[in-house]
């Protein structure tokens, strides 16, 4: 798959206030987007500062999502760069899912099934159910 992305986005949503979402979008070439969610408290430009790397990160994640090897700068960013990383990871899987047409779920249990003859126990992927 040759995918080229055009933007990274980071949306803030304020839901409530006391609540506020943040998502992470990423848009190929041809408009098609996935989207993550980033679980976080930080100050705007905190995010706005680590938010600019996330492009050239995603061009080294765009065909190996779930590899942190390439993002351990991002990880060793605890807090804020390690959300980020997260919620690109997601919007990285979204956007493979949507372009193979299939729902996310598949994609996950196709990769788990041809990564192993046994599950692992755990998944690279992040979630928060609030």
């Amino acid at each position: 798959m040759n995918v080229q992305l055009r933007e990274v986005c980071v949306h803030r949503i304020n839901v409530s206030a006391k609540t506020t979402w943040r998502l992470i979008q990423v848009i190929d070439q041809d408009g098609i987007s996935g989207w993550g969610e980033v679980t976080l408290n930080a100050p705007e430009a905190a995010l706005s500062q680590r938010a600019a790397t996330l492009l050239e990160l995603s061009a080294r994640l765009l065909n190996a999502p779930g590899n942190s090897d390439c993002a351990s700068a991002m990880l060793d960013d605890w807090p804020v760069g390690s959300a980020l990383f997260c919620g690109l990871d997601q919007a990285l899987w979204d956007l493979r899912a949507r372009l193979e047409a299939q729902s996310l779920a598949s994609l996950l249990a196709r990769e788990v099934l041809d990564a192993s003859t046994t599950p692992p126990s755990a998944v690279s992927m992040y979630a928060n159910i609030n």
